[in-house]
């Protein structure tokens, strides 16, 4: 009984520490027609760098959140943190714990249980030049939002 104890409280560990970091892109890609990310109501640890802080998303000052993005950049590769309590800063390499949820169609990471700072002024990822003539809901413009 009491190896049988510490082989599961060991099994335990290994498939804590091993927990999957996924990128912003494995969080946003989706061929849903919803637009809805794959992950949509599921907590999910994401590395990210910080693209842009204090994004208003209410009435009200204390409705706010910031931008990461894959170090690539690129289509389906950035996630709006909505989280008030820490104040990265631009180019800070984060790591995040917390929930994905869909907000109006747009894809957020909420509900924070995680948040590590992993290093300071990285690059940020190349802009993508996107003209509204090349978009169209839900096909392209998905994936810009």
């Amino acid at each position: 009984m009491k190896y049988s104890f510490v082989l599961i409280l060991l099994i335990l560990s290994v498939s804590v520490l091993s927990a999957q970091v996924l990128t912003c892109r494995q969080i946003q890609e989706t061929t849903s027609a919803s637009g809805d990310s794959p992950h949509n109501g599921q907590s999910v640890t994401v590395q990210g760098i910080v693209t842009g802080i204090r994004y208003y998303t209410g009435s009200t000052a204390s409705n706010y959140g910031f931008y990461i993005s894959d170090p690539e950049g690129g289509p389906w590769s950035g996630l709006f943190v909505y989280n008030t309590q820490n104040s990265p800063l631009v180019g800070d390499k984060v790591q995040l714990t917390g929930s994905i949820t869909e907000y109006y169609n747009f894809t957020e990471l909420t509900s924070l249980t995680s948040y590590q700072v992993l290093s300071q002024g990285n690059p940020l990822p190349a802009p993508t030049v996107v003209t509204s003539g090349t978009l169209s809901f839900p096909a392209t413009a998905e994936q810009y939002e």
